[in-house]
Formats: structure tokens, C-alpha cells, sequence
């Protein structure tokens, strides 16, 4: 897929290698976990929200590379083990 950046006219394009489920859902957007080349790049592990409406739409999220998402884990299991953080 590809697409223009909101107020920009640089093309961006993405290909999903592998989508591995929702997140969360509110007002039109899922936060979804993908495995994602941008732009013909290495494939990263990406965190952010997508349209329901327009599967080529999407907001601003975070790329991860394999290293930073053992880290990223190792960080929540943590919090998770010393029942910390905020129930919502």
C-alpha cells in the first residue's frame, strides 16, 4: 500500500509482512501490532493506529526493531510482575 502523508506530499508506502491482531479499538481506529517494511526499508515491528474505515489511512505509532521489542517485553514483564501500572 501507499499513501501521502496528511499535509505533506511525500508518498510513503508499506508493505505488512505479518499482522499480529488488535490491540485496542475506539472511535474508527484499531492500535494494531504489525511486522512492516516502510518505504522498501527493513522490516520493523510497528505499534500504531489504523483506520477501520480506510486500511490505507493511518496515525502516527512507533517502530520497533527486533532488539527493542526483547527489551520493550523484558520492561512489561517487569511492570507486570511487580503489579504495576494503571488498570483502565
Amino acid at each position: 500500500m501507499s499513501f501521502a502523508q496528511t499535509g505533506t506530499r511525500k508518498k510513503v508506502s508499506c508493505e505488512v509482512l505479518e499482522d499480529y491482531g488488535v490491540v485496542h479499538e475506539s472511535e474508527g481506529y484499531e492500535l494494531r501490532v504489525r511486522l512492516i517494511s516502510w518505504n522498501g526499508q527493513p522490516e520493523k515491528y510497528d505499534i500504531r493506529k489504523w483506520s477501520t474505515q480506510d486500511p490505507d489511512r493511518c496515525l502516527k505509532g512507533l517502530c520497533l526493531t527486533k532488539d527493542e521489542i526483547e527489551a520493550l517485553t523484558s520492561a512489561l514483564c517487569d511492570i507486570q510482575k511487580n503489579g504495576g501500572g494503571n488498570d483502565e
